[in-house]
């Protein structure tokens, strides 16, 4: 700790700063020019914590995008009080929301009918999700992609999947609004 005070109180001063290892002055153009790429992938999602159906007919999930790349617009408490103020709802319209960070925050209970967007049914669940349907994080699409074949599973491969049209192939949903390829995970046995 001491010699790092004193190189900063040589360097504000004005005296020589340390001079640099000899490789780090090098440019190899190896090294210069490789571009970093991270990837983001959910966290494992299990079938018995991340969803569990409720005891209503499910029959289709609206996939909805909050329209907005706004990060003061990117939490679920944001989206209630906006839902209340706005749209003179009671509470918060959906059911799931997925932030641009791609994580899982749950609205509504899924016992209840969804109130957001209009077009809603009573054997609805509405997912909305962070951004523009053309400008969605790869986090927030991750963690789509890997919510809804669960969701999916656990209500028999029989959910029609609606919205996020240019997202389906990304998603894994086809032209009919059904998923290509059904999850090979069983259905959580029920307990009696």
């Amino acid at each position: 700790m001491l010699s790092f005070l004193k190189k900063l109180s040589r360097t504000r001063s004005g005296a020589p700063q340390d001079s640099p290892p000899a490789h780090a002055s090098q440019n190899t153009p190896e090294t210069d020019n490789i571009p970093v790429f991270t990837t983001t992938c959910p966290s494992e999602l299990s079938l018995n914590i991340a969803y569990q159906a409720p005891k209503r007919q499910i029959s289709r999930i609206l996939l909805r995008g909050t329209g907005t790349t706004d990060p003061g617009y990117d939490c679920v408490q944001t989206i209630a009080s906006d839902h209340i103020g706005t749209y003179g709802l009671r509470d918060i319209g959906i059911h799931i929301y997925i932030n641009s960070r791609g994580d899982i925050e749950w609205g509504r209970s899924l016992e209840r009918p969804a109130e957001f967007p209009r077009e809603a049914a009573s054997e609805d669940i509405v997912i909305l999700v962070h951004g523009h349907e053309i400008s969605m994080s790869m986090a927030t699409l991750n963690t789509l992609r890997a919510l809804l074949p669960t969701i999916n599973a656990i209500h028999g491969n029989t959910l029609v999947f609606d919205g996020l049209i240019k997202h389906h192939a990304r998603l894994g949903i086809g032209r009919d609004g059904r998923m290509i390829e059904v999850a090979l995970q069983q259905p959580p046995a029920e307990s009696r």
